[in-house]
């Protein structure tokens, strides 16, 4: 049984199928590099919002500390990541009985449909708050810092929508 087959040449240059369904294409150095600097940045910023999440709730906590006007800029980022969080912790529990939980309409497989989507969201919002924030009110670390988040979330909501997996419908 052959486990590689080259297919035919056509307008988008050669292929390689390998495997089960995986389809391989020859793409130039300077693509597969920004996809992958892409990609870090991606999982570097996710990561940066998870490690300063508790230092913006416990600041926001303190008198001295309190900005309304950077709430919405440290706030939507970080429900992002809890819904991308809670998604990822839907599918692993439910791994263990995932062809009747996802493959039909129950709790685990509409929450996964709200969590997907609570992330695009959650995405956009932070945008938007990023955007509706006045620059001489909040402090320009914490605008930074959220204009970089912001972009990583917009860029992986993007990627996962054109994966179709933002409002992702297991049961149908």
């Amino acid at each position: 049984m052959a486990t590689f087959e080259l297919l035919t040449p056509n307008e988008d240059g050669r292929f390689l199928q390998a495997g089960l369904g995986t389809v391989m294409k020859r793409i130039p150095a300077w693509q597969a590099l920004t996809r992958i600097v892409v990609t870090v940045f991606v999982v570097l910023s996710m990561v940066a919002i998870l490690m300063y999440a508790p230092f913006w709730v416990l600041g926001g906590l303190s008198k001295k500390r309190r900005r309304p006007a950077e709430r919405g800029m440290r706030l939507w980022p970080l429900i992002a990541m809890l819904s991308l969080i809670a998604f990822v912790g839907i599918i692993t529990a439910s791994s263990d009985d995932l062809i009747d939980r996802m493959g039909n309409l129950t709790g685990w497989s509409a929450a996964v449909c709200v969590a997907t989507v609570v992330f695009g969201i959650a995405s956009l919002a932070s945008a938007i708050s990023w955007w509706r924030t006045p620059m001489q009110v909040a402090r320009p670390g914490v605008r930074r810092f959220s204009l970089i988040v912001t972009l990583a979330l917009l860029i992986a909501s993007a990627y996962l929508a054109l994966g179709g997996i933002i409002g992702l419908r297991t049961w149908v």
